[in-house]
């Protein structure tokens, strides 16, 4: 399945590439249970196959991924996650599946998600990248 190829492509390339503040920057498919922020999470992906057939050759989808970060008194979480969101694009541009040729991919849209948990405030971004892909 392209999807699952593709996921797994994602997390290996952000994997080693994706730092802050000189620290590589962890990327989960699932987020463990006490997980520290911040990190990279590869949340899902939506899929389509051309012309509705999943033999066909030819895939579309949306993989979104959320960059989560939080500190303690608020402010300075929406830079954190900026600072981390600006490297990932460059990055998904050279994704390569063996056996298959990417022939799009960019991102579609961004959302922003900010939570206040007291003392406690949760910044996140969630970006959504678009792939048109063809199995060789």
């Amino acid at each position: 399945m392209v999807s699952r190829i593709l996921r797994i492509a994602i997390g290996e390339a952000l994997g080693v590439n994706i730092t802050l503040n000189g620290k590589t920057v962890p990327v989960y498919h699932k987020v463990p249970d006490g997980a520290a922020k911040p990190f990279i999470e590869i949340i899902d992906q939506s899929e389509t196959y051309g012309k509705a057939n999943k033999d066909s050759k030819e895939y579309n989808g949306i993989v979104p991924i959320a960059v989560r970060t939080s500190h303690i008194g608020g402010g300075g979480g929406d830079i954190d996650v900026d600072l981390i969101a600006e490297q990932i694009e460059p990055i998904i541009e050279t994704i390569e599946i063996t056996g298959h040729t990417i022939i799009d991919n960019y991102l579609s849209g961004s959302i922003p998600l900010n939570k206040d948990f007291g003392r406690e405030y949760q910044n996140a971004k969630v970006l959504n990248f678009q792939f048109n892909i063809i199995k060789n």
